[in-house]
């Protein structure tokens, strides 16, 4: 079970339990205002009698701009109803800053809803609000590490992690909590993404030869875990690619002898085949250039043929430029 299912109550009843606004006391001093279609709707949606209710009286509050105890409990059976409704999450920002509400308990109540509908956009957007305005990221590692337990890939909730991270200077074990997720699962390419963000931005300083050369031993290692496996492939060609002779000078012909060798341990490794085509058509010289093209030609020919037509166009354009090569 996950940390993060449990955090917050959200559901206030189910519908059988609905009591209606009309009937309810403290709600008497609103009239609720109906949903203006205009005189002649052509496709009604048609909501529930629930919803419809709930939504007037949303509109009523709304419109007094009601910024209320009261109104703010409404928010929450709107949200209950349509957790997706971004209009509603912003007036209930609205409230939550009028009233100068809790906003420890905020991010509780989030969690549950999140429980629900974790990759809800509103959702997300309203959590980063209040942590900002909260000034206080002390339960996002946590949560987020939760959501991710349940769906490792979930592009809201690293959006949100990366933002965290970032804002809060929290990079400080961001990488072993990233390697934790690689070794449960190295096609995590959301991880991979994770990796290179905290590499590349939580540094503080400008690559070095021993930070690349961690990162590609680091690349290699997992990639002869699962030669077949994309993400670590294109991790290892983005270290590389920042790797320029600005910086310092490198020696990438190791990386080709190494990429070579493990062609011949892995025949039919097409990450790797890909790998090297991007590694020679970068390179100098005819050598090179003839080893780009045998490698489009095995590619287009045999291993990945539903790219037929791309590596074809991939070895016309060597073909070219060995036309004019020494």
């Amino acid at each position: 079970q996950s940390t993060w299912g449990t955090l917050g109550c959200w559901r206030l009843y189910v519908m059988a339990d609905f009591v209606p606004f009309r009937e309810r006391p403290e709600w008497a001093d609103i009239s609720p205002l109906p949903q203006n279609d205009g005189p002649a709707p052509i496709v009604r949606i048609a909501y529930s009698k629930e919803f419809e209710e709930t939504m007037g009286y949303l509109r009523a509050v709304m419109f007094k701009d009601e910024r209320s105890q009261r109104a703010l409990a409404l928010t929450a059976e709107v949200i209950e109803l349509n957790a997706a409704h971004y209009t509603c999450w912003h007036f209930r920002r609205l409230c939550l800053e009028a009233l100068g509400s809790d906003l420890s308990a905020e991010l509780d109540y989030v969690a549950g809803v999140a429980s629900e509908s974790p990759k809800n956009y509103q959702l997300w957007y309203h959590r980063q609000a209040i942590v900002e305005r909260w000034g206080n990221a002390s339960k996002e590692l946590e949560f987020t590490a939760g959501v991710l337990a349940d769906d490792a890939k979930n592009y809201h909730c690293w959006a949100h992690r990366q933002w965290v991270v970032l804002r809060f200077g929290l990079f400080e074990g961001e990488l072993a909590f990233v390697e934790s997720l690689l070794d449960d699962d190295v096609r995590n390419n959301s991880a991979w993404n994770q990796r290179f963000f905290v590499v590349t931005r939580g540094g503080g300083a400008p690559w070095t030869r021993e930070l690349v050369d961690r990162e590609t031993e680091y690349a290699f290692t997992k990639i002869r875990a699962a030669p077949n496996n994309e993400a670590a492939w294109n991790y290892l060609d983005g270290v590389l690619e920042h790797q320029t002779a600005a910086v310092f000078p490198r020696d990438f012909g190791a990386v080709r002898d190494r990429v070579e060798e493990l062609l011949r341990a892995f025949v039919i490794c097409v990450p790797a085949r890909v790998f090297l085509v991007r590694f020679y058509s970068h390179a100098e010289g005819r050598e090179a250039l003839e080893r780009a093209v045998a490698l489009c030609t095995e590619l287009g020919e045999s291993l990945d043929t539903i790219r037929t037509k791309y590596w074809a166009y991939r070895k016309s354009q060597l073909l070219a430029r060995l036309g004019g090569a020494q």
